[in-house]
C-alpha cells in the first residue's frame, strides 16, 4: 500500500522528508538511511519507495555519492494498483525512465500528474526530473517550455528551484540567449542550498564560461 500502520515506520518516513526538503549532502544521507529503514519496517510502504528513488535521483542531480534509484523505483512500481493515483503517476514516470528506457512515456505521467496533481507534482520534485530529462536527450526548447515556470513558484523547494535554474542557464546558453542564461545561473548560486560542493562548484565555471561568451 502506500501508507503504513507502523508508527516506527512513519516516523522513519517524516524524518526522512524533512531531511529531503534540508537539503545537502549529509542530510540527504541521513534521508535515505531513514527511508531504508522505514521500508524495512513496513516492505509494503509505497510512499517510502518513491521518496526513497527521489532522493537518490536528488543525490545524483548534485552530484553526491548515491545509489541508483532503480531498485526502489521497481518495488514501488510491484505495488500498482496499490498506490494512489498521484503517487501511482509518479511511480509510473519514474518507472518508464529507470527501468524501460521509454522517455516518452515519461513526460506524458508527469504531464499529466502536473496537470491533475500541481501542488503534489512541485513539491515532488517533478519539475526537476523534466528538466533533468529534457537535458539527458538534448531538448532544450522542451526544458525552457515545460519548467520556467517552475523556477519562480514558491510552492517548489528552494532546493529545486536552484537546481532548475541552473539547467534553465544551461538550456538558454545552448539557444544562444547568453543574458538569459547568466541571469537564471547567477540566481542558482544565489539560492544553491551549499556554498561548496561538486555542482555550486560546476555552476561558478559555467557563469565564468558565459561571461567569455558575452565578451566580459
Amino acid at each position: 500500500s502506500a501508507a503504513t500502520q507502523s508508527v516506527a515506520a512513519y516516523q522513519a518516513y517524516t524524518a526522512a522528508l524533512a531531511d529531503l526538503h534540508r537539503g545537502g549532502q549529509d542530510a540527504l544521507a541521513r534521508s535515505v538511511a531513514r527511508l531504508r529503514e522505514a521500508t524495512r519496517i513496513d516492505p509494503s510502504f509505497g510512499q517510502a519507495y518513491i521518496a526513497l528513488a527521489m532522493t537518490q535521483q536528488t543525490q545524483r542531480r548534485w552530484g553526491y555519492p548515491h545509489d541508483d534509484p532503480a531498485e526502489a523505483v521497481r518495488r514501488a512500481r510491484a505495488l500498482g494498483t496499490s498506490l494512489p493515483d498521484r503517487d501511482r503517476l509518479l511511480v509510473e514516470g519514474l518507472a518508464a525512465l529507470f527501468l524501460d528506457g521509454d522517455v516518452t512515456t515519461a513526460f506524458a505521467r508527469w504531464a499529466r500528474l502536473r496537470q491533475l496533481y500541481p501542488s503534489f507534482a512541485n513539491e515532488a520534485g517533478v519539475p526537476s526530473l523534466i528538466a533533468d530529462t529534457c537535458m539527458a536527450v538534448g531538448d532544450w526548447d522542451r526544458l525552457i517550455l515545460d519548467t520556467a515556470d517552475a523556477a519562480d513558484d514558491p510552492s517548489v523547494p528552494v532546493a529545486e528551484r536552484a537546481r532548475l535554474s541552473s539547467l534553465l542557464g544551461r538550456a538558454y546558453r545552448k539557444k544562444g540567449e547568453f543574458e538569459r542564461a547568466m541571469a537564471h545561473v547567477q540566481r542558482a548560486i544565489e539560492i544553491w542550498p551549499s556554498r561548496e560542493g561538486p555542482a555550486v562548484n560546476t555552476m561558478r565555471t559555467l557563469l565564468g564560461r558565459m561571461y567569455v561568451d558575452l565578451g566580459q
